[in-house]
């Protein structure tokens, strides 16, 4: 176990001393004791920055983390357990200013987290001031704040033992909730050797279209952020400035998802997402899990769950917070839910697999194929990039009924449908995919 967070510059003396935590024990009728609130205050106070512990309900201490009023509030993702209860965990953390008053950081990773409560302990001089807590309540939907408190009130653990007992299965939450769309944030590179279209970065050109990829993947888009830099960080992607600024975004904004408009390599996953604690998707993730969504012939299934796996197996290790999630959501579809991470070998001969069964549909469409050859009716293909219309116009001209939206890779099943001319010709109209990735400069 070790101290995490903004450690640079602290003597080894007060990192053994914030060490040291991890060895209490907090009782599980108490909050927060006498001990823990004198330590925290302290230190807190003799070097500046605020101190947040996390404990769970058996009273063992999980994570000990320095940092300040932007940053203190990032934590393992491991903390929050699922969408419809409460993770078990409450955190206690310092405010060096002396008053106890809960932030807006606070209270949007105390939801976000969905924490047994939100502690904030008011120091000074090197001692506690008093104490404010907030809890989630009405099905997790709303916060209550209470407090200041002197800094050994009893207040703390009445409150404690509401949420508990709110908590027990079956009656939190009161009501089932609808299903809220991924939050998203969405982020974009630029360089010196970006092409410019028209006057028009090509980067920006590109986001415009990720912001309507993940609208299509049924994201909700929250903001975007377009970095200019000399290069591209092989590790990072973008500059580790710019990474703790998303991530206090995440934090303050309630973040589910962080899509990057590039192809990230499983170490910057890893990376990325240590750093912001959230999950990240990249473009080429995000198409894949569109196509997740609307595959529904069993070619076009098989079709992406191939291209899924053959895209997450070089990216394995490097698979955090995206494969230990609960509950799905975009980047997870599709072959996510056959458990990846559990063995290389098994996801090979999975794929394998797929590929004696696309090959199997594609020698039944080749004996249909030939049946049409041996009739001699032309085949017309209607081409063009996702969301030409090329449904719409098959639907007007065919007077057929296939699905068609205003929404990317709406189609990804090739559909043919008979069309008679007006000498009297008859022709077969297909409505086809498309399989290989377009430029922005070529749409």
């Amino acid at each position: 176990m070790q101290v995490n967070g903004q450690t640079e510059g602290l003597k080894k003396g007060i990192l053994e001393r914030l060490q040291k935590i991890y060895d209490m024990k907090i009782p599980k009728d108490q909050v927060l004791t006498e001990e823990l609130t004198l330590i925290l205050a302290e230190i807190s106070s003799a070097i500046n920055r605020e101190i947040s512990v996390l404990i769970d309900r058996k009273g063992n201490i999980l994570d000990v983390r320095v940092g300040d009023s932007n940053s203190a509030a990032v934590y393992p993702a491991s903390v929050r357990r699922s969408e419809s209860s409460l993770s078990g965990v409450r955190c206690v953390h310092t405010h060096p200013g002396g008053r106890s008053a809960l932030s807006e950081l606070d209270i949007s990773t105390l939801k976000q987290l969905h924490l047994d409560m939100m502690i904030a302990l008011g120091v000074s001089d090197l001692k506690p001031t008093d104490v404010s807590c907030a809890i989630l309540t009405d099905g997790m939907q709303n916060v209550a704040i209470y407090g200041p408190f002197g800094p050994f009130s009893n207040r703390l653990n009445e409150i404690a033992e509401f949420v508990y007992k709110a908590d027990k299965s079956g009656k939190e939450p009161a009501v089932v909730q609808e299903k809220r769309k991924e939050r998203a944030l969405l982020i974009g590179v630029e360089t010196p050797d970006t092409p410019v279209i028209m006057g028009v970065s090509e980067a920006s050109i590109s986001m415009k279209e990720l912001v309507e990829l993940a609208k299509t993947a049924g994201a909700e888009v929250v903001d975007t952020i377009l970095q200019k830099r000399p290069s591209r960080d092989p590790a990072y992607l973008i500059g580790k400035g710019k990474l703790a600024e998303i991530g206090r975004i995440v934090q303050e904004k309630e973040i589910a998802l962080v899509i990057f408009d590039e192809e990230l390599s499983g170490t910057q996953l890893r990376n990325i997402e240590n750093f912001t604690n959230t999950k990240v998707v990249d473009r080429t993730g995000l198409i894949l899990d569109i196509f997740g969504q609307r595959a529904k012939s069993r070619e076009g299934q098989v079709q992406v769950e191939l291209a899924q796996l053959n895209y997450l197996l070089p990216r394995l290790q490097g698979r955090g917070i995206t494969l230990s999630r609960l509950g799905g959501g975009i980047g997870t579809r599709g072959p996510g839910e056959t458990k990846l991470e559990t063995d290389r070998r098994h996801i090979r001969r999975r794929i394998d697999y797929l590929k004696k069964e696309l090959e199997r549909i594609r020698n039944q469409r080749q004996t249909s194929r030939r049946e049409r050859e041996r009739n001699k009716i032309p085949v017309v293909a209607l081409v063009g990039y996702t969301n030409a219309g090329k449904s719409t116009l098959l639907n007007t001209l065919c007077d057929a009924d296939v699905f068609a939206e205003d929404k990317l890779f709406a189609t990804l099943d090739t559909t043919t449908r008979k069309l008679k001319l007006e000498e009297g010709m008859t022709v077969l109209l297909s409505d086809t995919v498309v399989h290989t990735k377009a430029s922005p400069s070529s749409r």
